[in-house]
């Protein structure tokens, strides 16, 4: 199978890279290391992915996954394809000022609400992790995940019955669990 995904050179990306690695999946790697930026080149970016079997949309950029997310979906729309976006919870919650990173977290939400309305064959999964433990958050003091916790949870998406259309799936750390407390 091929997986493209954006952002794997680090954090999620990077760990659902080695899964799917381990799986002996062909890995299409997209990340600005290797000549993927997500606010350049779309079209480049989109004749990537097209060849895959899964899309895993994790780089971020504020608003740019939107339309990448609508392009792959457009051309996968009638193809027994996955696209599996990486969003967050941080659009749940009650903000006294205006935050970029929600306002465009919750524009990729419903992006995939959208795009999992239209009873098309390509199947759109949104994850919505809590905090993970990524370079992206090392400064933020809150309980997290690990990137292992994610990979598990794609995994888990991806073995379930044909059948079962999982669309929205919203965690977070649990405490005492992973922070040494019992």
């Amino acid at each position: 199978m091929k997986v493209a995904i954006t952002g794997h050179t680090s954090g999620i990306g990077e760990a659902l890279s080695h899964f799917f690695s381990e799986r002996n999946d062909e890995i299409i790697g997209l990340s600005r290391s290797n000549g993927f930026d997500i606010t350049q080149d779309h079209q480049k970016l989109i004749d990537a992915i097209v060849p895959a079997d899964i899309f895993i949309c994790n780089a971020f950029e504020y608003f740019y996954n939107v339309e990448i997310l609508f392009d792959v979906f457009e051309r996968w729309r009638s193809q027994e394809k996955w696209i599996i976006n990486v969003s967050s919870d941080s659009a749940d919650y009650s903000r006294y000022e205006p935050n970029l990173y929600s306002l465009s977290k919750m524009a990729i939400d419903q992006a995939c609400l959208q795009l999992q309305s239209t009873g098309e064959r390509c199947r759109v999964v949104n994850i919505r992790p809590g905090y993970v433990d990524t370079p992206r958050v090392a400064e933020i003091d809150a309980l997290k995940m690990n990137t292992d916790s994610i990979v598990r949870m794609v995994a888990w998406v991806l073995a379930l019955p044909e059948e079962i259309y999982l669309k929205n799936m919203t965690f977070c750390a649990r405490k005492g669990v992973n922070d040494g407390e019992r």
